[in-house]
């Protein structure tokens, strides 16, 4: 028998072990997000088959009757997406994010909570963004972003420092004028940051 305990799978963590049902088979106790509570067989998680007490039916139910006007908005779609890249096993990105134990606060379930914190998109040029890439999406963790400010903080992103200022190579090589691929070519042969941007 595998010990599930402490593992994440979708919206649920394994407490502790259950009783068996009735054919025997061995079920885990596991918490949801939401607080709600869920007894299930361990191919059931690891498949996706069970990713949640059931709050992520409802919460698809009930954002597809959703009444608070915005159900076709940029906002409304980025909050949609972000629950499903952390509470959808099934997809594309799950690995990337809810995989990785990445998740969204109980207070953002909640459209109308996540929007009161986030307010309206910028513009087309944003999408929502975590400060931390490796906290969770909560207000104190969130922002709307261009794609370069995102792409500045990956997590595999290099930032350096030079004159008390901070920034990524590719906007140290923007601000002194020549290519990205010069300045990462000089830096990675070695030459000092002053003798690369020269």
């Amino acid at each position: 028998m595998i010990d599930h305990t402490g593992e994440r799978f979708g919206r649920l963590t394994v407490t502790s072990l259950g009783p068996k049902d009735n054919q025997n088979i061995i079920r885990w106790n596991c918490i949801c997000d939401c607080g709600g509570t869920a007894l299930t067989r361990a191919s059931a998680l690891r498949s996706g088959k069970t990713s949640s007490c059931g709050c992520y039916n409802r919460d698809r139910i009930k954002d597809a009757t959703t009444t608070h006007g915005m159900s076709k908005s940029p906002e409304w779609r980025a909050w949609k997406h972000m629950k499903q890249r952390c509470g959808d096993p099934k997809h594309p990105e799950f690995h990337r994010y809810g995989g990785r134990g990445i998740t969204v606060c109980k207070k953002w379930l909640n459209f109308e909570s996540f929007y009161a914190d986030m307010g309206d998109r910028p513009s087309v040029d944003y999408s929502i963004d975590r400060i931390n890439n490796n906290l969770g999406y909560c207000g104190f963790n969130c922002r709307w972003a261009t794609a370069e400010q995102q792409g500045n903080n990956k997590r595999n992103s290099v930032l350096i420092t030079h004159q008390g200022e901070t920034l990524s190579i590719s906007q140290w090589a923007r601000k002194v004028g020549m290519p990205r691929t010069t300045l990462h070519y000089r830096l990675e042969r070695g030459v000092t940051f002053d003798e690369a941007i020269k």
